[in-house]
C-alpha cells in the first residue's frame, strides 16, 4: 500500500545531484530530507543522472544508504526506480529524527 501511494502521489521534493562527488550528495539528500520533515512531505526524488557514471545511483540504491540514513535518524524506503537516472525514496515521517551523518 505505501509503494502505491507513493508512485502515483506528486508530494516529492526534488533534489538534484548531477556533477556531484557522492559525500557532498549525501549531505544534499539528509538536508532535503530534513526539509521533507519539515514540510510534511513524505518522499523524495533524487535525480542522479547516469550518462557519467554509476556511483551516484548505486548509492542511492543501495541497502547502505539506507542504513546510513537509519544512523542519522532518518528512516527511508525505496519507492520506485523508473528511469536510470532517478530514485525515489519514501520518508517514514513519524520515525524522522534530526540527525546528521558525517562521512
Amino acid at each position: 500500500m505505501f509503494l502505491e501511494k507513493h508512485i502515483n502521489s506528486a508530494h516529492f521534493l526534488i533534489v538534484d545531484l548531477h556533477g556531484m562527488y557522492l559525500k557532498d550528495a549525501i549531505i544534499d539528500v539528509e538536508e532535503k530530507l530534513e526539509e521533507c520533515k519539515d514540510r510534511g512531505v513524505e518522499g523524495l526524488k533524487i535525480i542522479h543522472g547516469y550518462h557519467h557514471g554509476t556511483t551516484l545511483r548505486e548509492y542511492f540504491q543501495s541497502n547502505k544508504f539506507k542504513e546510513d540514513m537509519k544512523c542519522a535518524g532518518l528512516i527511508i524506503s525505496l519507492v520506485h526506480i523508473k528511469n536510470l537516472g532517478d530514485t525515489q525514496i519514501g520518508v517514514e515521517m513519524q520515525k524522522l529524527q534530526k540527525g546528521k551523518y558525517r562521512l
